[in-house]
């Protein structure tokens, strides 16, 4: 896959890329040489104010280190149950216990079943009634709905698997708005990823798979920090 950047377009992570000297953003900028090849580069921005020495990074270089890490947050499928369980629990999802008054709606909506069943309720009466109890029924699920919900995180799971093959079929512009819905932030250093900092539900995702599986760098380097709201790291 590549996510080789334009003269015109900019660095794909060019919004998430970060220094790991300085922690100040690095920028793409490109280069070109004797030979009229065309190369790109994220430099950071605190060389230009004369407060980081550290040199530019190779864009494909680093673009393809993203990439394999990719790779390596899609969930193997026999362990993708345990994974999400893991990263469910990480954020406070567990499964919830119907209430009474939940578990009084179905009955009466089971009863409304039978006495359609018996021919005691029919036509629009029918209709309504069950209409009625749907409606309280999901108005009290909605309610208790706070926060993400277990749904979201096998949602979030099913996109990383096609998310490389995404990238691949985008231009530029919207490559760099799915590294920045995946990725908060990417350090990098000696053009090397060293940490990584997952957006929303893609982190407990990845902490998951970091305890589970085990998730390696991009030399295969163990992950050694997958605390919530810590990078990700592979030095």
């Amino acid at each position: 896959m590549s996510m080789r950047a334009s003269r015109t377009g900019g660095g794909v992570m060019t919004e998430v890329i970060y220094c790991e000297h300085c922690s100040l953003p690095m920028y793409y900028n490109p280069s070109t040489s004797k030979n009229t090849k065309t190369y790109g580069y994220y430099r950071c921005s605190g060389v230009e104010k004369l407060t980081c020495t550290t040199g530019g990074v190779r864009s494909k270089t680093v673009d393809d280190q993203i990439c394999a890490i990719l790779k390596r947050l899609v969930l193997p499928a026999d362990l993708r149950a345990e994974v999400i369980a893991r990263a469910a629990s990480l954020i406070g999802i567990n499964q919830p216990e119907r209430s009474p008054e939940q578990i009084t709606l179905a009955q009466q909506l089971q009863v409304l079943e039978h006495a359609r069943s018996c021919g005691l309720i029919v036509g629009e009466e029918y209709t309504v009634r069950r209409r009625e109890l749907e409606q309280r029924m999901q108005a009290l699920a909605n309610a208790e709905q706070v926060g993400p919900t277990l749904k979201e995180l096998h949602e979030k799971a099913a996109l990383l698997e096609d998310m490389v093959g995404l990238i691949d079929a985008s231009a530029i512009p919207e490559r760099r708005g799915i590294i920045r819905s995946i990725f908060d932030r990417i350090w990098v250093t000696a053009h090397t990823v060293c940490a990584i900092m997952p957006n929303g539900l893609y982190l407990p995702l990845a902490s998951a798979m970091a305890e589970v599986c085990g998730l390696g760098g991009p030399g295969g380097a163990r992950t050694h920090d997958h605390r919530l709201k810590r990078p990700l790291l592979y030095h």
